[in-house]
């Protein structure tokens, strides 16, 4: 047989009810920004590391000695 409950019990039960589902989208919002500062950090660690690989190339091509003038051709006359 089922019991009639107090209003009280029912706005306790509701408002617990509420406050659960507030704390697992907190929760799920939480995860959510986490997942996108790593994503963000990712990306930032890789474009650093890509504009260090290419200021190192820049670097090695501007200051290597240049021991053949006009690059790789040969110069041989026959």
């Amino acid at each position: 047989m089922l019991t009639k409950k107090k209003p009280a019990h029912r706005l306790a039960f509701i408002l617990d009810t509420f406050r659960y589902m507030e704390e697992t989208q907190l929760q799920i919002l939480n995860n959510a920004l986490n997942k996108a500062v790593q994503a963000l950090l990712a990306t930032l660690l890789y474009n650093c590391a890509v504009c260090i690989i290419l200021l190192l190339d820049w670097l090695d091509q501007v200051f290597t000695l240049d021991t053949q003038p006009h690059g790789n051709r040969c110069c041989h006359e026959d």
